[in-house]
């Protein structure tokens, strides 16, 4: 159910409507049941090795970012991204979070302006969960992604949007809720793979596959350290750092 075919997922969102109450009943008993998984504590900055002339990288956005479901910051995806840049390319890897759980684009666009990162090598962007399970409009949605797309590039060499997972799969989620959000994940995720490919130094990368039991934290809705770790060799090999 990814987004190949927009008009089609915009007919199945409203032909799905008339089921919302459905779904605001299922969505109440998920998060009454759900495993209030904390953020790790600090420090959420680091290195991986040492020389004169570090790669700058920086983590900026939701819960995934903040490492939300991990023990240590050190074992978010930032961390992990930098690491395997360290190990691609032997230069020593400065890194940094900056993520909150539950913010919502508009969240970050209230907030970018105080992450540093002048001159850095690459952001990476987590965003959208909360705009699908809080049905952010996609006008809003792609009107935002706009600015704050403008509003990164030039401070960074590269800018790396993580493509929404697919929430149809979250074991946390009972049918048909995780149908529903999958739905408008894919319809979110569509209009980030369109802003973010007018630009060179805009990348989106987007998730294939279904999580496994091993891939999703305790709380069943966040990426597991082996899951990071994973998507952070992916990432690399597709940023095709030398």
């Amino acid at each position: 159910m990814r987004e190949s075919n927009f008009a089609f997922l915009v007919v199945i969102w409203f032909l799905l409507l008339p089921l919302s109450p459905i779904f605001v009943l299922q969505a109440l008993y998920t998060r009454g049941k759900a495993i209030k998984s904390p953020d790790p504590s600090p420090p959420h900055s680091g290195v991986h090795g040492v020389s004169q002339s570090p790669f700058h990288l920086i983590g900026f956005g939701d819960s995934v970012i903040a490492g939300t479901g991990l023990s240590k910051s050190e074992q978010s995806i930032t961390s992990k991204i930098g690491k395997q840049v360290h190990k691609k390319t032997g230069h020593s890897v400065k890194w940094s979070s900056y993520g909150v759980n539950g913010h919502k684009l508009k969240d970050l666009l209230a907030r970018v302006n105080s992450i540093p990162g002048n001159g850095g090598n690459l952001i990476v962007v987590s965003v959208g969960v909360n705009d699908v399970t809080r049905l952010t409009s996609l006008k809003a949605w792609r009107r935002d992604l706009r600015v704050l797309i403008n509003k990164l590039r030039g401070r960074f060499d590269r800018l790396l949007f993580l493509g929404l997972p697919p929430m149809e799969a979250f074991p946390i989620l009972p049918f048909p809720l995780r149908w529903f959000l999958g739905l408008r994940a894919s319809m979110l995720n569509f209009w980030l793979a369109k802003e973010t490919e007018i630009f060179p130094d805009v990348f989106h990368f987007e998730y294939h596959g279904r999580p496994s039991n091993g891939d999703m934290a305790e709380d069943g809705y966040h990426p597991s350290e082996a899951a990071c770790e994973d998507f952070a060799k992916i990432i690399v090999d597709y940023l095709k750092f030398d």
